[in-house]
């Protein structure tokens, strides 16, 4: 693991880091700001390994955080998608507790702060600018951007959230994803 450096491929841009603050700054920059309420080495030490595309303001990440860590998220507006491969992963919004399993999909809320507990994560994370979230919706529903809302972290039902995974996952990810620094 090489702490802080960002590998560029002809799409890809790899980042690793063993030093918290530096991964915290990273989830700042690439996802939300976030107030950091308690970090902690996992099982095997501490790091955070990225390998991101995106396309235009659209980005995909897979990202393994190794650190015990709890956190508050403070929304820009984008919506964040994640999709858990391993790890435990809780989000909670007031007295909603969405306990994430492995294969399981969740939003970040683009509206309403959240509270966030992990734990040696790996996860897909697609980052959608709010933009083109209200180009989208309008476009197919004719709602207009300021009544476009997201109340809740879990899919709609299971089978929307099964679609969510087979639209930006290959069928086997242990084979076809990216591979992380």
């Amino acid at each position: 693991m090489t702490d802080g450096t960002v590998y560029s491929g002809s799409h890809w841009q790899r980042y690793a880091t063993g030093d918290t603050d530096e991964a915290h700054a990273y989830i700042r920059r690439a996802f939300f700001d976030v107030r950091v309420r308690f970090s902690g080495e996992g099982r095997d030490g501490f790091g955070l390994r990225t390998i991101t595309t995106g396309l235009a303001d659209v980005g995909v990440t897979r990202l393994h955080y190794s650190a015990r860590t709890q956190l508050q998220t403070a929304p820009d507006g984008d919506l964040n998608i994640t999709h858990m491969m391993t790890g435990r992963f809780t989000i909670a919004r007031d007295k909603d507790d969405y306990r994430l399993r492995p294969g399981d999909v969740a939003l970040m809320l683009p509206d309403h702060a959240q509270d966030a507990d992990f734990d040696d994560i790996d996860a897909f994370i697609t980052r959608l600018p709010r933009a083109l979230l209200e180009e989208v919706a309008h476009a197919q529903t004719g709602i207009s951007g300021a009544d476009l809302r997201f109340d809740s972290s879990r899919p709609i039902s299971a089978a929307l959230g099964r679609h969510w995974t087979q639209a930006v996952l290959p069928p086997d990810p242990q084979c076809a994803c990216p591979t992380l620094p």
